[in-house]
C-alpha cells in the first residue's frame, strides 16, 4: 500500500468508528486481529482487536457526544500520524470516575503503523492530567505537592513490582 492510500484508510477509519460511531464493523474491517493499542495514561498496551474495540466501547459509553475534527494527516511509509481536536461531554462512567457531566476537549497526535490495509499497531497520545483536570477529578494548574507524593510514591510500588527481582550477593 502506498503511504497515501493508508492515510486513506486511517481517516476513513476514524470517520465511521468515532464520527458515525459505527465500532464493531469498522474495527473488524480495519483492525488486525493482533493489533497493539498504546494509549497515554494506560500502564499496559491492549494487545489484540477485541481488546482495543472493547475500550472503544467503553470511551463511547463515557463519552457520548464526542465531536472529532482532523487538523493534520501525514504518511510516510506504513505510518500515518493524525493530529485531531476532539469535544465530548463526561455522560458515563470512565476509569472509576462516576459521570460529572463535564465538557472535555483535548488535541490527540496519533501514530498508526498498517499491514496490508489494517492498522496494526497504534499510539495515543494526549495529556490525560488535562483532562483530569476538566472534568474536576483534579484541581486546575500545577498539582498539590501531596498528590505528587501519593502518585509518586503509586509509580515507584508499581516499578518495584514490574521489575525482576536481583540476586543478592553475600
Amino acid at each position: 500500500m502506498t503511504p497515501e492510500q493508508n492515510k486513506a484508510i486511517v481517516l476513513e477509519f476514524l470517520e465511521q468508528a468515532w464520527a458515525e460511531r459505527d465500532l464493531e464493523a469498522t474495527y473488524e474491517r480495519f483492525v488486525t486481529p493482533d493489533q497493539v493499542a498504546h494509549l497515554a495514561g494506560y500502564p499496559e498496551p491492549f494487545r489484540s482487536r477485541e481488546a482495543s474495540l472493547e475500550w472503544a466501547r467503553t470511551y463511547q459509553a463515557a463519552f457520548g457526544d464526542q465531536e472529532l475534527t482532523i487538523e493534520a494527516a501525514v504518511a510516510e511509509g506504513d505510518l500515518v500520524v493524525v493530529r485531531f481536536r476532539t469535544e465530548q461531554t463526561h455522560r458515563g462512567p470512565y476509569l472509576g470516575v462516576a459521570p460529572l457531566g463535564n465538557r472535555v476537549s483535548m488535541t490527540v497526535l496519533q501514530m498508526l503503523r498498517l499491514e496490508d490495509g489494517k492498522i496494526a499497531e497504534v499510539w495515543f497520545m494526549f495529556d490525560p492530567l488535562n483532562v483530569m483536570q476538566q472534568l474536576g477529578v483534579f484541581p486546575p494548574g500545577p498539582l498539590p505537592r501531596p498528590l505528587l507524593a501519593v502518585i509518586n510514591t503509586v509509580r515507584r510500588l508499581r516499578a518495584r513490582r514490574v521489575r525482576p527481582e536481583r540476586p543478592r550477593s553475600g
